[in-house]
């Protein structure tokens, strides 16, 4: 009995291609800090309010402590810290066939939705992104939603209607 030929090496990834990867614009740093600023500030507001005046059993200095790691965490982590990782570690490549996405800080995720797969898209665009001129993509499957956050307001559109081509979405506007 002869031994069975090795399986065909799978086809690359489009992301698998350094020169493929595309990444987000330089502004959506700007746009991650001031956004983790301001979540810091409501956080550490809402932890003042919770421990501060309402929690009355345990002791002053514990409350006070508990404020001060929300506070730390929220605006050191959120603003300072998790903006340039998660911009140096983003990005998103397209082929043909799928659309690769890696994104995180703490943890990275890397998620190859193929065309034939994605349901629906969505261009989002909130108040603060607005003035940054960025929008999210949200890429809807049967499997859930991907998101690719701070794109480039024009270039969402556009990656937008390349994917609804690619998957051959209607168009039912």
């Amino acid at each position: 009995m002869s031994p069975s030929p090795p399986d065909p090496a799978p086809e690359p990834l489009p992301g698998d291609d350094h020169a493929a990867r595309q990444r987000l614009p330089a502004r959506t740093r700007s746009y991650w800090h001031l956004r983790g600023l301001l979540t810091g500030l409501v956080a550490t507001a809402a932890a003042t309010g919770l421990f501060g005046f309402l929690i009355t059993g345990p002791p002053a200095w514990l409350r006070w402590t508990v404020i001060g790691l929300v506070a730390a965490w929220t605006l050191l982590g959120q603003a300072m810290i998790a903006p340039p990782i998660r911009y140096r570690v983003t990005w998103f490549a397209l082929s043909e066939r799928e659309l690769e996405i890696q994104h995180g800080w703490l943890v990275v995720s890397r998620t190859v939705v193929p065309m034939n797969r994605v349901q629906y898209l969505q261009v989002e665009r909130g108040p603060l992104a607005r003035r940054f001129r960025l929008a999210n993509l949200h890429v809807h499957t049967a499997g859930g939603m991907v998101p690719l956050r701070g794109m480039d307001d024009p270039e969402a559109e556009r990656i937008r209607g390349r994917i609804s081509a690619l998957a051959h979405l209607e168009d039912d506007l």
